[in-house]
């Protein structure tokens, strides 16, 4: 359609800065989640997404968060076993 705005253009407009500033200021700076910056752009998650790829932005890794009453007590958690230690270390999971 002659005369619309590409989302890149219209977010531009509207905030008066390039969207790639506007993605790395919430991103890395403000610690925004892709959902966060989505709402607050008016886009969708996946568009925050694909961008990001696009540009070649890193992303943050997500874990799950530990389960309530439990922690961590070494720097492995791979091939626990039944009693939720690590054959190969002395990594396991104490109740707190």
């Amino acid at each position: 359609m002659p005369g619309r705005k590409s989302k890149i253009e219209s977010i531009e407009t509207r905030f008066k800065r390039p969207v790639k500033d506007l993605i790395i200021d919430m991103y890395y700076h403000r610690k925004m989640t892709q959902e966060q910056i989505a709402a607050e752009l008016q886009i969708t998650v996946g568009t925050v997404s694909r961008w990001m790829k696009w540009w070649g932005f890193p992303t943050r890794g997500w874990a799950l968060p530990e389960p309530p009453g439990i922690e961590q007590t070494g720097g492995c958690n791979i091939n626990l076993d039944a009693t939720g230690a690590c054959p190969g270390c002395s990594v396991g999971w104490q109740s707190r």
